[in-house]
């Protein structure tokens, strides 16, 4: 897979994460002034107003609710870059039956005489095009 490609794979990723965590930071902040506003206007003690539950009414305190989701949001969008570049991994180049890296295999033998891994023997071991197009431009320097 190529570099350009990852990098639009992790954009997209970072720009859909970034998206909900703005979405989850809208919503709770709302449900939060709407709870603390509440309070604020209704005559009542604030501190019982804000957090007091209604389980009667199917009201769940919203300030809960809001909290919570801003808790989600905030380090969802602080951490959406490093969340991308772990969910989209660069590909090792290297076998994925051991772990032989193809580097090695190229610089100990030169280059790879057949298609199977020199540690394992998994077929399909071929020497990357970067590796083929470093060794052809060693060879006409």
């Amino acid at each position: 897979m190529k570099t350009e490609r990852i990098n639009q794979y992790r954009a997209y990723v970072t720009w859909c994460l970034r998206g909900v965590s703005i979405s989850l930071v809208a919503y709770g902040g709302y449900w939060c002034v709407n709870r603390i506003l509440f309070g604020m206007f209704s005559g009542q003690p604030f501190v019982n107003v804000v957090f007091q539950v209604w389980e009667n009414i199917g009201e769940a305190s919203a300030i809960y609710r809001g909290l919570g989701c801003v808790l989600i949001g905030v380090p969802l969008g602080l951490f959406s870059e490093r969340l991308s570049q772990w969910m989209i991994t660069v590909p090792k180049d290297a076998c994925p039956g051991c772990g032989y890296l193809r580097s090695m295999a190229n610089s100990t033998s030169g280059a790879l005489q057949s298609s199977r891994c020199p540690e394992c023997g998994l077929e399909g071991f071929m020497p990357s095009a970067a590796d083929s197009n470093r060794s052809e431009s060693d060879v006409t320097a």
